[in-house]
């Protein structure tokens, strides 16, 4: 019988170099930021027990990485035209 063949590796990646993606702070922030907006959903929905002092926590660390929303309501009528005057900061308008 013949020797079975063995596979020649390469050298491979070099030692310390990770999986070969690097992810950004701000994306590693996102990541988080959706897993706790999930784990509050799934508690909303009945599928997740949390304890009043998690909910707290999530609330509390993601009011520091989303903005909070407000909603501005603009009720306007126009007769005529309708000019728009963009100025730049430090300049002074007509």
């Amino acid at each position: 019988m013949s020797e079975p063949k063995t596979l020649k590796r390469g050298p491979g990646r070099p030692k310390g170099s990770g999986r070969g993606v690097r992810l950004s702070e701000e994306h590693r922030s996102k990541i988080k930021s959706a897993q706790l907006l999930n784990a509050l959903q799934e508690h909303a929905l009945g599928k997740r027990e949390m304890g009043p002092t998690q909910i707290q926590a999530a609330q509390i660390l993601l009011r520091k990485a989303l903005p909070d929303l407000s909603s501005i309501d603009v009720n306007a009528s126009v007769d005529g035209g309708l000019v728009i005057e963009i100025v730049k900061p430090g300049e002074s308008g007509s």
